[in-house]
């Protein structure tokens, strides 16, 4: 079902990796810290408290309030991440994966500083995509904080908020973090043994290849192959995660996060 957006959607700054864990990995959840920290001795309530201003906030023993960002379950966020801007003819074919922009004017033209050209667009490219012209990936990268509105992909949509200390997290609550989408280049940087285990897994599957034996007697059955490690169990690859993301509260300081779950819309 295709929801109508709101025009007041906020933006929400994503890492281009978490923003294709929720395009191919069913990312449902994120986490953020929970800003100011209560102290040692506070406590998070158990619950939000809804306010008539329309923002959710954490009443904690001594009274600190804390309010959320994100206002509250059923408002959109639009997704801001790194991207490439560029111009384009507005007839270009085969340009489907990029995000069409307004037409290019002189105005825009000097902001964005590209060359001004009548019937051309502004336009945007995403990590993860096809490049059209094998040439986007060769432009200047725009930040996250720096993204216009309309070169977005991903609209999502507020469907619960909690606050809670980050250990907390289940299994479950880590593939809703879509760890799935970390993928195995960023887990052998990350993670030594996992490094090892892949580059033997690589050198087995080279013999296996060279073997090249089918897996059964069938006609065009496929060949054998070796399997790949599993590597780390869920939450420490999300604890891995975290500390990547937020060096100063790290995942063995347990801090208190705001734990924001949502549902992706029609950008």
């Amino acid at each position: 079902m295709i929801t109508m957006v709101d025009k007041r959607a906020q933006p929400v700054i994503f890492q281009t990796r978490m923003v294709q864990g929720i395009l191919r990995h069913g990312k449902t959840q994120t986490r953020r810290l929970l800003k100011p920290q209560p102290s040692a001795i506070d406590a998070v309530a158990a619950q939000y408290t809804e306010y008539d201003r329309g923002h959710v906030t954490v009443i904690t023993v001594s009274g600190l309030e804390v309010v959320s960002p994100y206002g509250v379950p059923g408002i959109h966020l639009w997704l801001r991440e790194t991207c490439t801007l560029l111009a384009m003819p507005t007839g270009l074919e085969g340009a489907d994966h990029l995000i069409r922009g307004p037409l290019l004017g002189q105005s825009l033209a000097d902001r964005y500083g590209v060359p001004h050209l009548a019937g051309w667009q502004l336009a945007a490219w995403h990590d993860g995509t096809p490049d059209p012209g094998g040439w986007a990936t060769k432009l200047r990268r725009v930040s996250g904080i720096h993204m216009p509105r309309w070169a977005c992909r991903v609209v999502l949509e507020v469907t619960a908020i909690r606050a809670e200390r980050l250990q907390r997290l289940t299994v479950s609550d880590a593939l809703s973090e879509g760890v799935t989408a970390l993928g195995a280049d960023w887990l052998r940087a990350n993670f030594p043994e996992y490094d090892r285990e892949y580059a033997d897994y690589l050198t087995r599957d080279a013999v296996c290849l060279a073997r090249n034996e089918p897996i059964s007697d069938q006609p065009n059955a496929p060949i054998r192959r070796a399997a790949p490690p599993l590597g780390p169990d869920p939450i420490t690859k999300y604890a891995r995660l975290w500390d990547t993301l937020n060096p100063a509260h790290p995942w063995s300081t347990n801090p208190y996060v705001r734990v924001v779950s949502f549902a992706r819309l029609e950008a």
